[in-house]
């Protein structure tokens, strides 16, 4: 196996934000535009074996905070498969071939004023270059 940095998009962040109005007797009582959250969820994968350091870097940098606790994450481990392309400079795998690595689906929540440095200490901690797609829903 070959390890270099796989040129691969890594996480996705979500940024979700709700605000319905309950219905009775199924009638609408108003309608109102949704407003945006001073939180975000942010899911990433990661080989198993830079899982807890990941989730260390997001716990230091101040994601993940929950009420009174902190360091707050849900993971599930599965298989990520990718087949690097020609020009690419894989830290995992070769060009041509395809690959399967065991990794965890790390998600945790994120206050909005330190997201930006969250992102860059994830990025220190994380053996892929990692892109960033935001989506705003």
């Amino acid at each position: 196996m070959d390890h270099k940095r796989l040129r691969l998009p890594t996480f996705i962040l979500s940024m979700f934000f709700c605000n319905f109005e309950h219905c009775a007797q199924f009638e609408t009582k108003k309608e109102t535009a949704l407003e945006h959250s001073d939180y975000v969820t942010i899911v990433i994968t990661v080989p198993e074996t830079h899982a807890n350091a990941v989730r260390e870097a997001m716990g230091k940098a101040g994601a993940g905070k929950v009420g009174t606790y902190s360091y707050c994450s849900y993971s599930v481990k599965g298989i990520g498969r990718f087949m690097p392309n020609k020009g690419s400079d894989p830290y995992i795998g070769k060009e041509g071939v395809v690959e399967e690595v065991v990794e965890e689906r790390i998600e945790t929540v994120c206050n909005r004023s330190i997201l930006e440095h969250v992102l860059e200490e994830i990025k220190k901690a994380h053996p892929y270059v990692v892109a960033v797609d935001r989506k705003e829903w």
